[in-house]
């Protein structure tokens, strides 16, 4: 990586990120189009520069495509043994610090043509008779009681629009996992089957 300064696109990785996305836009795509394709392109790059800039193009559009690298980023802004590497640790602090915060108080759109839903694997992971929550958002949460804030995918219930959030660290470690509208049909279809048995 070629970096010259400590901001999110001072180094080359994350500026042919920016201009493979500003790419897309002069082909005529949308905003959303261009997101997604920028996010498949860099897919298979999980080093800090790639995931920081696809994270920080998705906050300044206001629109998510790749939920799971925002856990990925938080993470990242708040590693402090990868900071030492940097010549001057509090320059790079200040600037992830940035970032950090635009993720705290970011609470994304989700198209309605590109759901995506939360399913319930793990056996004491909670979930509704014939409904799986739809993700509406990312948003830093405290749960009640002695827990420590953390990045959470916001869902809604679309029968009575109850609201809960489930930390992005429960599909890392398997309780959850996130499937399209299509696959959401597919297991709500299944579970009303097996309750006809």
């Amino acid at each position: 990586m070629g970096a010259w300064g400590y901001g999110i696109y001072e180094n080359d990785s994350a500026v042919d990120i920016a201009e493979g996305f500003q790419d897309y836009l002069e082909e005529g795509k949308s905003v959303e189009t261009a997101l997604r394709r920028i996010c498949e392109d860099y897919s298979d790059c999980k080093s800090e520069e790639y995931v920081l800039a696809l994270v920080e193009l998705q906050i300044r559009y206001g629109i998510v495509v790749d939920l799971p690298l925002f856990d990925e980023a938080k993470k990242m802004c708040t590693d402090e043994e990868a900071m030492q590497d940097w010549d001057e640790p509090e320059e790079r602090r200040e600037e992830l610090n940035k970032l950090l915060k635009k993720m705290q108080i970011f609470t994304p759109s989700v198209k309605r043509e590109s759901s995506i839903y939360v399913l319930p694997i793990n056996l004491h992971a909670y979930r509704r008779q014939g409904e799986l929550p739809k993700v509406v958002g990312v948003v830093m949460f405290k749960p009640s009681g002695n827990f420590e804030e953390r990045m959470c995918y916001k869902v809604e219930y679309h029968s009575d629009g109850f609201v809960d959030y489930i930390p992005m660290s429960g599909v890392e470690i398997g309780n959850y996992k996130l499937i399209t509208q299509e696959q959401c049909d597919k297991e709500l279809l299944k579970e009303i089957t097996n309750d006809n048995l």
